[in-house]
């Protein structure tokens, strides 16, 4: 049986090549994107195993819509945390706006939506949830400060989560 997947910030890089892997696989996919219409090839390729959803991640609010559209449609066996960017400069020079951003897009839009996914796993008994991280969250560069802040706070997250989960239900 195939697995359906719920993949944020499918549009491009890591994430369009993620769609195109798990559709070409057979696999379900609901993919989420801040311009949905950037899947619109993918969508008349794989029109019975694509659903694309619009969502920016940054926006808690419509998050528990578009989980809750996913998982009737058909139980989301995987999630794959994947939206994200960064803002070069230095912490000091950066608006209030933007350092809320990075923190919001980076860190707390990752951990509500696992959290939105997390109940519907464990009751089934069983669910993967990958959050994509990046090599900042292992180190620091002066130029991209809340960023790294933000992965390295991901990367602990992931962790924790990894720990509290119980692996033979969730990992």
């Amino acid at each position: 049986m195939s697995n359906h997947w719920f993949l944020t910030g499918a549009s491009s890089g890591i994430g369009r090549h993620l769609a195109e892997l798990i559709l070409a696989a057979g696999d379900d996919l609901t993919a989420t994107a801040r311009k949905p219409e950037s899947l619109d090839d993918l969508a008349a390729k794989y029109p019975s195993q694509l659903r694309v959803e619009a969502l920016d991640v940054t926006v808690k609010d419509d998050i528990a819509a578009v989980v809750a559209r996913a998982q009737a449609r058909r139980p989301v066996d995987i999630l794959v945390n994947n939206a994200g960017g960064g803002v070069i400069g230095a912490t000091e020079e950066m608006s209030d706006a933007e350092v809320e951003g990075q923190i919001a897009l980076n860190l707390m839009a990752p951990i509500h939506i696992t959290r939105a996914f997390v109940p519907a796993m464990r009751l089934r008994g069983s669910g993967r949830i990958i959050q994509i991280s990046s090599a900042s969250g292992q180190g620091s560069l002066p130029t991209s400060s809340l960023y790294h802040v933000a992965k390295w706070g991901l990367e602990a997250s992931a962790n924790a989560s990894a720990r509290s989960l119980n692996p033979s239900t969730c990992s």
